[in-house]
């Protein structure tokens, strides 16, 4: 799950926004 989510933030690190709720969620 995460996974993915660092996958984007390494392609863009602006992305952050996006996905940085699924991270802070379990």
């Amino acid at each position: 799950m995460y996974v993915v989510l660092w996958r984007v933030l390494s392609v863009d690190s602006h992305t952050t926004q996006g996905f940085f709720v699924f991270v802070v969620e379990p």
